[in-house]
């Protein structure tokens, strides 16, 4: 003899609403661990955002930035400012250097021992001739930065080693005798943990060292 085995309609119902709920919670971690973790700058306002110019706007100096100093010659500018050909690569602003070594833009910032990559964007002014930026690390120069056009370029500094935890200072610099300029945006100095070099200038460091 064959027993057939019945089940309510609220015993399926709550076999259904399990099995939904089941489906829901791996689809949920699912998404969750294919997001990527954010990479932490140990640098501030690395868009120049601050302080907030109108459209065409910009200054000599820094005074309003939450973390950016500078020199003579060193500055911020919106997106229509003589600064930038088009529109800043990240944000509505961008930094500036214009002119030689007493033109600056410095950022000073706590971070630990360990392994550490330098990216930013640079362009050169548009109806200026050239500019080279001297690109030092408590204030020891790590490579000469030249953009080869009016359209902004990355740059990466890698396989860098601060030997120190504590502060640090990051700086570009000017070069030019006359009013050459460089504009600046997107700047980033994050951890890394590998040991590829990415860009061939020779370099010494008084806080640390070049890994091989």
């Amino acid at each position: 003899m064959r027993h057939r085995v019945g089940l309510s309609r609220g015993a399926l119902r709550a076999i259904v609403g399990i099995v939904a709920s089941f489906a829901c919670a791996v689809a949920a971690a699912a998404t969750f661990t294919a997001q990527p973790s954010a990479v932490q700058s140990y640098l501030q306002d690395g868009g120049f955002e601050t302080p907030n110019f109108a459209p065409n706007g910009w200054a000599y100096g820094t005074a309003g930035s939450v973390a950016w100093t500078s020199t003579s010659g060193g500055g911020i500018g919106a997106n229509g400012s003589p600064w930038l050909d088009g529109a800043a690569p990240e944000g509505d602003q961008v930094g500036f250097v214009q002119g030689g070594v007493n033109a600056s833009l410095s950022q000073s910032f706590s971070a630990p021992a360990g392994r550490y990559r330098l990216t930013f964007q640079a362009a050169q002014r548009p109806d200026t001739s050239a500019q080279t930026l001297t690109v030092l690390v408590d204030g020891v120069q790590i490579g000469l930065v030249k953009p080869k056009s009016t359209s902004f370029e990355p740059f990466v500094f890698d396989a860098l080693k601060l030997a120190a935890t504590g502060s640090h200072t990051l700086t570009f610099q000017g070069t030019s005798t006359l009013g050459h300029s460089v504009a600046i945006d997107d700047v980033r100095f994050v951890s890394v943990t590998n040991t590829a070099r990415l860009w061939s200038d020779p370099a010494t460091w008084n806080q640390g060292s070049l890994l091989p």
